[in-house]
């Protein structure tokens, strides 16, 4: 006769527990996602902003491009391209970095930062190599 209703108390201390827990994965899970959204474009940018013959700005055309359509995946983002020149005259590589704030669960947010790099396309000879 002790032990009737011991399971209602038991639920009722540790459901809040399982609800907090399974939010906390969720909001783990969505900083990830944003994570690899600003990846994504990042990567994308720096294939854009590297190609051969590539027009001045077309890396941050092309990751803004790709982070208007993911949506509110990461709001508030910016794009930032910086040439990488490793003591030569001109630039042998580009740098794209996305910075952004992911989604969140009643209104937490977290900042997400990812930058690709991608080598400068360019015509060589023999010679050059």
């Amino acid at each position: 006769m002790g032990d009737r209703g011991s399971t209602n108390i038991e639920m009722a201390i540790l459901f809040p527990i399982f609800v907090v827990m399974l939010l906390l994965g969720v909001q783990i899970a969505l900083v990830f996602y944003g994570r690899t959204v600003a990846l994504a474009a990042a990567q994308q940018g720096a294939a854009a902003e590297a190609a051969y013959g590539a027009p001045d700005g077309a890396g941050h055309a092309q990751a803004s491009a790709y982070l208007t359509r993911m949506g509110d995946v990461l709001t508030d983002w910016e794009v930032t391209i910086t040439p990488v020149t490793e003591g030569a005259p001109e630039p042998t590589g580009v740098r794209v970095t996305v910075t952004g704030r992911s989604l969140g669960w009643l209104g937490m947010q977290f900042e997400v930062s990812q930058t690709a790099y991608s080598p400068v396309q360019r015509f060589t000879t023999e010679s050059d190599s």
